[in-house]
């Protein structure tokens, strides 16, 4: 489980196409790691980002977030981020499923 992310953290999680390095690299300030919760709570970071960051076997640990995303009420959460079927929302909760059937 991992305390303070980098920017090359962030980088090696496959950023969607709207956070390039520059752009996460803002999030950070001057600070070379910061908290998920700093990350998750920075100016312009979007309800879906937030848990993207914040939703991942390296901030949660596996059996933990496995279940969390089982018992999840995920209409309730995807309304609660404001997303809908065609955000990246969906996307990352994809992705994150996909990463802990891999064993990540």
């Amino acid at each position: 489980m991992k305390k303070r992310l980098t920017v090359d953290d962030i980088m090696e999680w496959i950023a969607c196409k709207t956070w390039p390095r520059e752009k996460i690299q803002e999030k950070f300030g001057k600070r070379k790691t910061v908290t998920p919760l700093q990350l998750a709570k920075a100016k312009g970071v979007s309800a879906e980002d937030k848990l993207w960051i914040l939703l991942r076997p390296e901030i949660i640990p596996k059996k933990k977030l496995c279940l969390l995303i089982r018992d999840l009420p995920w209409d309730d959460a995807r309304t609660a981020a404001g997303a809908t079927k065609n955000t990246t929302w969906n996307c990352h909760l994809k992705m994150t499923i996909k990463v802990l059937e891999k064993g990540g």
